[in-house]
């Protein structure tokens, strides 16, 4: 198979690997209403002024991610581990599972593309104007996810923060899980199982990844039928 041009409207808000204010137009395609989308234009924090690792994920790796016994016995490796922010580009478009969330289709928040932020919990605190020094977290190895999906020109949110943000230890847990994991258990386990395989000091598990440094288009040249470049 060879090199083809794929197109993400996402890459049209990031200059020189920065996330630019017309993100939010992003938001408004979805949410026409500032009082619902306010607590999404806060979480950009995490993002703003933060050089993105951006990855176009193949196909073949990204039917890696998705296959949970390739990971099972790397989840010690989130802890401590090194903080990212970045945007995941899929090769096919993503659903999350809402197997225990009442009367919500799937197939209305579809993404082809993941913002997300990996950091210990009072940084994500600080970027967000609300750590408090009396009360803040203390175990500086545990490790936070936010996502922020993205289909489109426009955010495909369902749900609140407290849904789009997993901790480390919540790794493969059942979608059940009360804490953030039945709306988007599936796509943290998604975003963690990127980072375990992104921080294999061997390269075990192989990365297709686009520097898109000064990149000026929506479109990026990729290629399926190789591991990295």
């Amino acid at each position: 198979m060879g090199a083809k041009l794929r197109d993400f409207d996402v890459l049209k808000c990031v200059e020189g690997n920065l996330l630019m204010v017309s993100i939010n137009e992003f938001i408004e395609q979805q949410i026409d209403n500032y009082d619902q989308a306010k607590d999404l234009y806060k979480n950009l924090a995490l993002f703003r002024d933060r050089f993105l690792e951006i990855t176009y994920i193949s196909t073949l790796f990204h039917d890696s991610l998705l296959d949970k016994e390739n990971f099972i016995d790397h989840k010690h490796n989130l802890k401590s581990s090194q903080e990212h922010v970045g945007l995941l580009l899929l090769p096919e478009t993503l659903y999350s599972d809402f197997s225990f969330v009442d009367n919500v289709d799937e197939t209305e928040f579809p993404m082809d593309a993941i913002l997300y932020s990996w950091s210990n919990v009072n940084r994500h605190d600080k970027l967000l104007s609300e750590y408090d020094q009396e009360d803040h977290h203390v175990n500086e190895d545990d490790r936070y996810l936010y996502i922020l999906p993205i289909f489109g020109n426009a955010t495909t949110v369902g749900s609140n923060r407290f849904e789009m943000t997993n901790i480390d230890d919540q790794f493969l847990t059942p979608y059940d899980h009360q804490d953030g994991r039945t709306w988007y258990g599936k796509i943290h386990d998604y975003v963690m199982a990127f980072i375990i395989a992104k921080n294999q000091p061997h390269n075990e598990f192989f990365i297709n990844s686009v520097n898109l440094k000064d990149h000026s288009s929506n479109s990026i040249l990729v290629q399926e039928d190789i591991f990295s470049y």
